[in-house]
């Protein structure tokens, strides 16, 4: 714990033995009586400060400051004493000068005198905690702490880290961070690097002030490093671009020009065939158990093949949490897709997800389209409310029409990246051949136009 961060006044406290006026010479040094300097646990509340009398010719000025607070006041008085309130677990700084009646003719400081209040004890604990149990960024790791309206002043806090619960020694990291204070309370962020990846941690905290007094440690807590770096080879299909004989998606985006601005890598942006780019899409990671906690996000790029890789070209590799993940799966215009059972992310260096396959178990009922014999993202959601509808109340069919000028019906929109485009041809249509008001009405059955097509998720 660090002990030198002792305040002291911004008046210089510098010992002259003697001062003259006129004949006369006395001190100028003024030694506290009480409490005597190096003093510990006097009694915090109502203290009563006294030095050596220099006579009724002479007044004196006083300044106190806190290790805590930094300057608490400065005051002038023509008696010996003086009565302040006294924080507990503080360690003051104080000073006396003195200078005849009716002049400021002062004498020095002596140097500085430092007493410490009485310490007491902490009614309970400090709370601590790190933004997510599991996802720790091994290589740096922030812990908040945070003490309300503590009844004694904090110097530091203690964090302790192990990989046992019961921290036993030789086996436990001990950290300390400086205490900030504001407002009555108090607080430190702590940052912790180089832990093992892939590891549970518990941690738990206390706080210590320059007394000795420490209080309660915090509860257990524990929290999850990422993994080492594992490959993620993902595939999936939009039903939108994919042709159901072949299995390969439409790249009419790319070669109409529309994903020049999207940062591809330009290698990776020409490339033609089965290998070439479709659209942007979306995976998630998830808590497996809370499954509306998002955990890791990825922009990344979805081959005609459904192959999906980085904007470099290359498939995700990424460090992952700990134990069980979940992830799902997003685009612009279709309907997103969550897969039912969480991987191990320690099995293996690489995982393999292919949402294509019928033996992928998703989330909920009907969750894609089946397009001979493999599965498919549901297009439609223009508006990316989680639902196709063709008809009723923010409906999106509607929003195809408005796209192409809202009166014509005929009238066409080309050269431009829209969620109208549901069939990604890069032309929006609301009637004729290949039109996208038909994607809607094939997704949501194609007999009924009221009915709905919800995305099976469970966020």
């Amino acid at each position: 714990m660090n002990k030198s961060k002792h305040i002291r006044p911004s008046y210089a406290l510098v010992p002259v033995v003697i001062f003259l006026m006129g004949s006369a010479l006395f001190p100028r040094s003024l030694y506290a009586q009480n409490p005597a300097c190096g003093s510990t646990n006097v009694p915090s509340g109502n203290l009563n400060l006294s030095w050596a009398n220099q006579g009724p010719g002479f007044y004196y000025e006083i300044t106190m400051e806190s290790n805590i607070y930094g300057f608490v006041f400065v005051t002038n008085t023509s008696v010996p004493s003086l009565q302040f309130f006294a924080d507990p677990g503080h360690i003051y700084t104080w000073g006396v000068r003195f200078a005849p009646v009716g002049t400021q003719d002062w004498s020095g400081f002596f140097d500085a005198c430092t007493f410490a209040t009485d310490c007491g004890s902490y009614p309970n604990a400090p709370a601590c905690w790190v933004p997510t149990n599991y996802d720790v960024d091994p290589s740096s790791c922030n812990f908040f702490l945070f003490f309300g309206n503590s009844p004694l002043a904090i110097d530091d806090f203690e964090l302790e880290l192990s990989t046992d619960p019961s921290f036993p020694g030789g086996q436990t990291q001990t950290i300390y961070g400086s205490a900030s204070f504001s407002l009555g309370d108090y607080s430190s962020t702590i940052n912790v690097s180089n832990l093992a990846v892939g590891t549970k941690f518990f941690y738990r905290a206390r706080a210590i002030n320059d007394c000795g007094s420490q209080s309660p440690w915090s509860s257990v807590a524990w929290f999850h490093t990422r993994t080492a770096p594992k490959t993620l080879n993902l595939k999936l299909f939009l039903k939108g671009p994919l042709d159901a004989t072949t299995l390969l998606m439409s790249d009419g985006l790319r070669t109409g020009g529309l994903l020049q601005n999207m940062g591809i890598s330009p290698s990776v942006l020409s490339a033609t065939g089965a290998n070439a780019i479709v659209d942007e899409v979306l995976v998630w990671s998830h808590d497996p158990v809370e499954q509306d906690y998002f955990l890791q996000g990825w922009l990344l790029l979805v081959q005609r093949d459904g192959d999906i890789v980085t904007l470099a070209g290359n498939p995700l590799t990424v460090a992952l949490p700990l134990g069980n993940v979940a992830f799902s799966f997003h685009h612009r215009n279709h309907l997103p897709v969550y897969v039912a059972n969480p991987i191990n992310a320690n099995a293996s260096s690489t995982i393999n997800l292919d949402i294509t396959q019928l033996s992928t178990p998703l989330y909920g009922t009907q969750a894609t389209a089946t397009v001979n014999g493999r599965r498919a993202l549901w297009p439609g959601d223009v508006n990316s409310d989680g639902q196709v509808k063709y008809a009723g109340v923010n409906n999106d069919r509607d929003v195809v029409l408005s796209t192409v000028g809202g009166s014509v019906p005929t009238a066409t929109i080309t050269g431009q990246l829209d969620n109208a485009d549901l069939n990604m041809d890069g032309v929006v249509k609301y009637a004729g051949a290949n039109n996208d008001r038909d994607v809607i009405l094939q997704t949501i059955g194609g007999s009924v136009p009221t009915a709905v097509r919800t995305a099976q998720v469970p966020f």
